[in-house]
């Protein structure tokens, strides 16, 4: 009852303003009329009547914004067209532009680009560079699958799982074929987009042809440079300034126990060396090399290995300099002289006992120019030609030819000989002896060569022949002596066996008588 007179007592608009609020506020008009009559009992009608007030203001603003916005909604609807037409105008018009920049950052870019169809790979746009990379117009490209252009067509498919699995393909290598049929290396990249429409993929290729060879060219260097390295007879190693191995050839890989040079790059003296009790103070004379700059050359080891053996090794340790001259590393190489030690100790054994027969030999021995002058002699040979000692002789004689050679022919002859047959036997001659007097000598000598032929010395053995000579001289003249006194005797025995012989004595009887009638004759005569 109370909320019908209250009803009853509201003026037209009044209630018209309670109805709009009760939809508002999702209420019955009872429910608020009760609100207010419960609010009557603690408010005075005049702070109800002002929030009567506040109420009906906001109603307005309500009703004035309600008005705004269908005018708005009015003009919206007028001018819709209007505005979707002009946004597809600037749509198309984006379109054209992004069109036409695409157009020309494609054309611009040195990179050959294309875009072929998801479905077929039918290429669909081509720029000139790609063009010209593939030595295609652009209308055969477009004629053309991607398929086409791949030398392996296999990876091709390849790239495309790529692509699905990871959503994009970056600077992949394979090998493409040109018009011409030669193939060439390009990295491609691609991408998956939408053109024209239809879904396609971006392809961007760079050619690395030219970087291909080169890697070639570097790899073969590479290897003919490894195959050097193992061809030497010397262990090679070289070390960066952190004495980690940068690299090995196979000969000390295989004595390090390794079966690839390459298994020793980046690894340390102690992951490699099955024995550190050197490896100190091998690190510490790298070190050393690295600071100071200074190589350490020919330092010899002496090992004996597990099974008795003894081993030699000729080391050697040289830093490496970068183009500005710093040391970068050490490059090191060691060589195995064992059996070059075994041949110097057999060659010192060897020298010391042509020493010793050198010195203690009986018979000159000698060493001379082909122009006259000794390089050698020993002992013997200067007391030979009456000489105090070698250097004395060696000292005086400068010329063979003529203070050795009582008759110069002699060394012509020995010249000639020796020319023909690189040694001359037994060739004996006078020679001067100190003092001046002379002796006979007896020669061998060979002339010594080097390698290519050429005359580098005589060597050869001289021999005092003077007692020799004089017996051979003094037999001479007993023969002669003796072939004169035989020749005596025999004259005599044929002189006894005429004057024994019947007819010497016949002729001696006729002689007599003739004598004898002769002095018949005379004495008849007188």
């Amino acid at each position: 009852m109370p909320d019908k007179l209250l009803t009853i007592a509201l003026s037209d608009q009044e209630l018209e303003v309670l109805e709009d609020y009760c939809q508002q506020a999702n209420r019955t008009q009872t429910d608020i009329i009760r609100d207010y009559l419960r609010s009557i009992e603690e408010r005075s009608w005049e702070r109800l009547l002002e929030q009567i007030a506040s109420l009906t203001h906001e109603l307005e603003e309500i009703k004035q914004e309600k008005s705004d916005l269908e005018i708005l909604l009015e003009a919206t609807t007028e001018h819709s067209d209007a505005v979707e037409a002009e946004l597809h105008e600037e749509a198309v018009e984006a379109k054209r532009q992004t069109e036409e920049q695409f157009q020309l950052i494609t054309e611009a870019t040195p990179v050959p680009i294309l875009i072929s169809q998801v479905s077929d790979g039918t290429i669909v746009y081509a720029n000139a560079q790609a063009s010209s990379t593939f030595g295609l117009t652009t209308e055969e490209l477009l004629a053309r699958k991607s398929l086409d252009l791949y030398y392996d067509r296999s990876e091709r498919q390849e790239l495309l799982n790529i692509l699905a699995k990871k959503g994009y393909v970056q600077n992949y290598e394979i090998r493409c074929r040109k018009a011409d049929g030669n193939r060439f290396w390009v990295t491609v990249s691609l991408r998956q987009f939408t053109f024209n429409g239809q879904p396609t993929i971006l392809s961007a290729f760079y050619d690395i042809t030219e970087r291909k060879q080169a890697e070639e060219a570097l790899r073969e260097k590479e290897a003919f440079l490894q195959l050097v390295l193992d061809n030497i007879p010397q262990l090679i190693f070289w070390k960066d300034r952190n004495f980690v191995f940068l690299g090995c050839n196979r000969r000390w890989a295989n004595t390090a126990g390794l079966s690839d040079p390459k298994d020793v790059i980046g690894k340390t003296d102690y992951e490699i060396s099955k024995n550190n009790q050197n490896i100190y103070s091998y690190l510490e004379q790298d070190r050393t090399i690295i600071e100071t700059g200074q190589p350490k050359l020919h330092w010899v080891e002496h090992k004996i290995k597990s099974d008795g053996q003894e081993v030699w090794f000729d080391t050697n340790k040289i830093p490496i300099h970068d183009t500005e001259g710093n040391v970068v590393g050490i490059l090191g190489t060691i060589e195995d002289i064992t059996e070059r030690k075994i041949a110097e100790e057999a060659l010192r054994i060897a020298e010391e006992n042509y020493r010793s027969i050198f010195e203690n030999a009986l018979e000159g021995i000698f060493q001379s120019t082909p122009d006259g002058q000794y390089i050698s002699v020993n002992p013997a040979m200067a007391r030979i030609y009456g000489y105090d000692s070698p250097a004395q002789m060696m000292a005086t004689i400068t010329h063979i030819a003529t203070q050795i050679y009582v008759h110069s022919s002699y060394r012509d002859e020995f010249q000639h000989l020796i020319e023909e047959q690189s040694r001359v036997r037994d060739f004996e001659y006078q020679a001067y002896r100190q003092d001046g007097s002379i002796i006979w000598v007896s020669e061998n000598t060979r002339a010594v060569c080097d390698s290519s032929g050429k005359l580098l010395y005589y060597e050869g053995i001289v021999e005092d022949i003077t007692k020799r000579k004089q017996e051979e001289e003094a037999l001479k003249r007993q023969v002669e002596e003796l072939r004169i006194e035989i020749d005596q005797q025999k004259r005599a025995r044929e002189v006894a066996e005429i004057t024994q012989s019947d007819y010497f004595r016949s002729l001696q009887a006729d002689l007599e008588s003739l004598r004898f009638d002769d002095d018949d004759d005379f004495f008849g005569t007188l």
